[in-house]
């Protein structure tokens, strides 16, 4: 056990603690499992720029955008999270 904690890796120059090595890549890989996207999130808007709502998406989700037309010929666009489609 003592072996452990004394264990030291070197890259280049520098010197890391093995321990703290795999503590960091831990929880990167954490950090990444439970992470959705960040999408915009608003309804009938003119431009993207009229959006300033953010949601973050669930793992199986991507961001969505679609554009439509009002009775008046106006265009507008809706943004935020939808389940993705396997084609």
């Amino acid at each position: 056990m003592r072996l452990w904690h004394n264990a030291i890796l070197y890259l280049g120059k520098k010197r890391y603690s093995l321990g703290m090595m795999i503590i960091a890549v831990f929880l990167l890989l954490v950090s990444k499992v439970n992470c959705g996207q960040d999408c915009l999130s608003c309804t009938g808007v003119e431009t993207y720029l009229d959006c300033n709502r953010h949601e973050t998406c669930s793992n199986n989700e991507v961001c969505f955008k679609q554009k439509y037309s009002t009775l008046s010929g106006k265009m507008l666009y809706d943004f935020g999270c939808s389940m993705s489609q396997v084609r």
